[in-house]
């Protein structure tokens, strides 16, 4: 009996071995079937292809649950990232969790603690290692979870629960194999999302850097230029082909070219932004003012790769400042006259001009309103005037305006005037020019007079006659004949000039008139303008004529419209045709039915490299390869017989000369009189330069991507979207002008992220309207009131629905000009206002009407003494403690100021005596005060006031505070002498 028991375990064993090896077969194939769907599954993201992995990986395993969670070993924690549909449906939590920390996990992050799967047939058996779930989870009765690793590192762990039998360690063997291909699936999802964003990053990269105004040069570390934009083309004038590998030199001046060279030195070794303003120098020559900011660009292991050069042309800021200067000399030396009043009509500034046509000097000029030198009816009418303008906000203009000198003599005025707006657009006064017309009066009754020798020369022609004034151009008369054809009413006619009619510009008008006044020139071909807006060509006769010894243009003019209208419509149906096929730069040809060319205009001669002569009779496939030549047959065989153009892309042609380029076409039918095919029309167009761009383009990607990157110029692009702007990009100087925070905003609105700068929402809506730069500056608070910063803002539209905002930071600069205009008005030493300042403050009240004021000097009595007993520090602290006394005793709108070592001046505006001699009693009941409470070091001083009343002189009342001043300093003496030991 032993044999046979040996046998039956024997057959047992095999039998077992035989229907695991099945078992494991069906389980791989299973495997394999999943990793097939997985691999053919189009997921639209990693998330979307790891849910449906983790699908795969429950059926694979018969489970009825699962999730995946990624995981960290840097920070040790989970994050949930996938959830299987029962999970989700069978969990009640009311608010799950998503991220964990590996240290709070029990059961299920054991496969990251023993870096191994995990499995439990029976969850509701003790073990030492569960914790439990929260309320509402999805009941568990088995489950196994295994670490997923990539690259010796657990990136995630999976998880399977309630599988109907047990899991076992064939499960845990095609789970574990099915992720790990799942895994190595996943990274190349991801690394292909990467790619297309990269490709998308880079094409709008390279579109902000073409779109912006500035110019935009990458350069070698060296110097050598490799980066040309748009914008540095515009400015320099150099085609990108003609500047790239010069050295970044060739731009600058030659006065400025070792200051351009030393700068990129610097920033080679520093590794730091500078900036610099200098001459630069155009192709054609031309020298020019540029603000240029350098910085360098690093690669991927922070190695110099280049330099980045944003140059932008401020010639038209310096040439403003110039016109500024100009402008100032100009309103000071014109013969029309420059005034301005405030609101209640009090002339605050007014030009020598001004002056002299109102019959007054300067001095008595300034302070007085318009009604003290009109009388009331004139003052009147001119109020009306000043209301409109301040109720309409729109110019006005008073033709004749009387008003009297200071001997009462009228004079005529041509008064225009505007109103003057704050920075706030509030109304704060208004402007007015001033034209004497006194003498056009006298001239306008000269020719009433002369009148009657000329009338009947015009009334009875039927000729348009005009008599014209050559030295300003205005119609002097004009007959019945020429008001009918320009059809204006006869006084309206003589307000214009010639200029109104004359197509011309006004500088070519007068010269053609000195022709006929000076050269003897009589006959001219002009165009006019009739009141309809109608242009018409008109044949002119003049002649020069004397009127009461001034000498007039008569002229005599002729329609010649109809004449002109013939000899335009036949040139027109002359060169009709060749104009057409000559202006186009489009290829176009006509062949044969046999495909011989017939035609072929001046583009395609230059397409193919050969003369209309050596063309016309040659067949097509004469410039053709047999492929192409089959491929433009089959294309023309298509339009035979259907009567349909045809297009045929990306062909090569043969040039004369040898060379292939390539090309694209649109072919259609030429049909006789009766619509029978008698050849073929054909449209090319040479695509050579355009296929070679887009590859350049191509390569260039990264390179435009690296130069907007290391751009020192925080530079946003705001994209319209719906009616907002979201922030669609920034470079890296963005970042570190905004701070981290700016990477929450992307795809935000601009009104949120500017939320406490509203005018930049607005600016950014004003360029994209305008589709042109527009420009800003003023302080940027962004948090705390203290990190303000002073910034100019250049916003550029990048088309089609783009705007890039260059943000200038000039904080130092802003601060250094306030800075100094302090200092230049302020001592040093008090805070109170410095010598220089109490001067202008003298003149500028002095020559005002501004009654009464108030005047008050004070000297130190025992300056001296300090210093020569206690030393300067002493002397300097009595000076000072002087300056905080007075800043106690007086207004802020009160002008202190110290004038001297020891000497200080008080004026106080609109202060009557009485109010000034409180102030002097406030002042010495201070003093008392400070002295009780000084330690050591008390203070005495002398002052002395006077006040200027309606007439007096402001110099004359200083000098009398002064005289009292001294006064009472000779009397303390006199009593601290008498009251000292005897």
């Amino acid at each position: 009996m032993r044999p046979f028991y040996i046998e039956t375990k024997i057959n047992d064993v095999l039998k077992y071995k035989s229907r695991r090896m099945k078992e494991r077969g069906r389980s791989e194939k299973r495997r394999l079937e999943s990793l097939l769907r997985i691999s053919q599954y189009r997921a639209d993201s990693v998330q979307e292809f790891l849910d449906f992995a983790l699908s795969e990986a429950i059926a694979l395993t018969g489970s009825e649950l699962g999730y995946i969670c990624l995981y960290d070993e840097q920070t040790r924690r989970f994050i949930v990232n996938t959830w299987s549909k029962g999970a989700m449906d069978a969990c009640r939590i009311p608010d799950p969790q998503t991220t964990f920390e590996l240290g709070t996990t029990g059961l299920w992050g054991e496969a990251v603690r023993q870096a191994k799967p995990f499995m439990i047939n029976d969850y509701s058996a003790p073990h030492p290692l569960k914790k439990g779930y929260p309320k509402g989870h999805a009941p568990l009765v088995r489950f196994m979870t295994l670490p997923v690793t990539n690259q010796g590192e657990i990136v995630a762990v999976l998880g399977l629960a309630n599988k109907p039998v047990n899991y076992t360690d064939a499960d845990v063997h095609q789970a574990s194999l099915l992720m790990a291909s799942v895994w190595q699936m996943a990274e190349r999802k991801k690394a292909e999302d990467a790619l297309i964003r990269s490709e998308r990053r880079a094409a709008r990269l390279a579109a902000i850097v073409n779109a912006s105004g500035d110019a935009i040069i990458g350069a070698t570390p060296e110097g050598l230029i490799t980066d040309w934009n748009p914008g540095a083309e515009e400015i320099y004038g150099y085609a990108r082909q003609d500047i790239l590998g010069h050295p970044f030199t060739t731009l600058i001046a030659p006065e400025g070219r070792q200051q351009a060279a030393a700068m990129i030195e610097a920033i080679r070794k520093s590794r730091h932004a500078d900036r610099q303003e200098t001459l630069h120098l155009r192709k054609n020559g031309q020298v020019f003012y540029a603000s240029v900011s350098a910085s360098v660009m690093l690669d991927n292991q922070d190695r110099l790769s280049g330099l980045s050069f944003i140059s932008r042309d401020v010639s038209q800021r310096k040439k403003k400042e110039a016109e500024l200067q100009r402008y100032r000399d100009f309103i000071e030396n014109i013969s029309d006259g420059c005034f301005e009043t405030d609101l209640a009509g009090k002339i605050t500034y007014a030009n020598e001009a001004a002056g002299r046509h109102m019959g007054r000097s300067p001095q008595t000029f300034m302070g007085i309103k318009n009604r003290d030198c009109s009388n009331s009816e004139e003052s009147r009418r001119a109020l009306a005037v000043f209301q409109k303008i301040y109720d309409t906000g729109q110019p006005a203009i008073i033709d004749d305006f009387i008003i009297y000198d200071d001997s009462d003599q009228p004079r005529h005025l041509e008064l225009a005037a505007s109103l003057i707006r704050d920075s706030q657009g509030q109304p704060i006064g208004f402007r007015a020019t001033t034209r004497d017309k006194s003498e056009h009066f006298r001239m306008q009754e000269v020719l009433k007079l002369n009148e009657a020798r000329y009338r009947k020369i015009f009334q009875d022609s039927k000729a348009v006659m005009l008599l014209i004034d050559p030295d300003n151009g205005s119609i002097a008369d004009a007959n019945e004949a020429a008001c009918l054809f320009y059809g204006y009413p006869r006084e309206r006619l003589l307000s214009l000039k010639i200029t109104d009619i004359n197509v011309l510009n006004k500088k070519e008008v007068f010269e053609e008139m000195e022709k006929a006044r000076f050269q003897g020139r009589n006959h001219f071909y002009f165009r006019h303008r009739l009141a309809d807006g109608d242009i018409r060509p008109v044949e002119v006769f003049s002649s020069v004529i004397a009127v009461e010894a001034k000498q007039m243009l008569f002229s005599i003019i002729h329609d010649i419209s109809a004449r002109i209208e013939a000899e335009n419509a036949l040139r027109s149906s002359e060169e009709k045709y060749r104009n057409i096929l000559t202006g186009i730069h489009d290829g176009y040809f006509e062949l044969d039915l046999a495909g011989n060319f017939t035609f072929a205009n001046e583009a395609a001669c230059d397409i193919l490299g050969y003369e209309l002569r050596e063309i016309v009779g040659m067949n097509y496939r004469r410039i053709a390869s047999p492929q192409t030549a089959a491929r433009m047959l089959d294309v023309s065989n298509l339009t035979f017989r259907t009567g349909i153009p045809s297009s045929l892309l990306d062909y090569e042609i043969i040039r004369k000369d040898g060379s292939i380029r390539l090309q694209e076409m649109n072919t259609g039918l030429i049909r006789d009189s009766s619509g029978a095919p008698v050849g073929f029309h054909v449209m090319a167009r040479d695509i050579t330069e355009k296929r070679k761009a887009e590859e350049a383009l191509r390569q260039g990607e990264e390179r435009i991507r690296l130069l907007f990157n290391n751009i020192p110029v925080p530079t946003f692009v705001w994209r319209v979207q719906d009616d907002d702007f979201i922030l669609a990009e920034f470079n890296a100087s963005a970042l570190q002008f905004i701070g981290s925070r700016i990477i929450d905003f992307v795809g935000k609105p601009a009104a949120l992220f500017f939320r406490r700068m509203p005018q930049i929402p607005s600016d950014i809506r004003q360029c994209l309207n305008l589709r042109r730069t527009v420009e800003n500056q003023f302080w940027y608070v962004e948090g705390d009131e203290a990190d303000k910063r002073y910034v100019i803002i250049k916003y550029a539209f990048a088309p089609p629905d783009s705007v890039l905002m260059h943000v200038n930071d000039i904080t130092g600069q802003k601060r250094a000009e306030e800075d100094l205009q302090y200092i230049s008005v302020h001592d040093s030493l008090t805070g109170l206002f410095n010598r220089f300042y109490a001067d202008a403050e003298i003149k500028r009240l002095a020559a005002s009407r501004l009654r009464p004021i108030s005047v008050i000097v004070i000297d130190l009595n025992d300056l001296k003494k300090v210093n020569d007993e206690q030393g300067h520090a002493a002397g300097d602290l009595y000076i000072r403690n002087t300056a905080t006394l007075l800043k106690q005793t007086f207004r802020p709108e009160d002008m202190a100021a110290r004038i001297g070592g020891d000497e200080f001046l008080i004026l106080l505006p609109e202060v009557d005596e009485p109010t000034c001699a409180q102030a002097i009693t406030r002042l010495h009941e201070n003093l008392f005060r400070f002295n009780q409470r000084a330690a050591g070091l008390p203070l005495s001083l002398s002052a002395g006031w006077a006040t200027a009343c309606r007439e007096d002189n402001l110099m004359e009342r200083i000098r009398e505070a002064d005289a009292r001043m001294y006064r009472e300093k000779a009397l303390i003496k006199a009593v601290c002498e008498s009251s000292g030991p005897h």
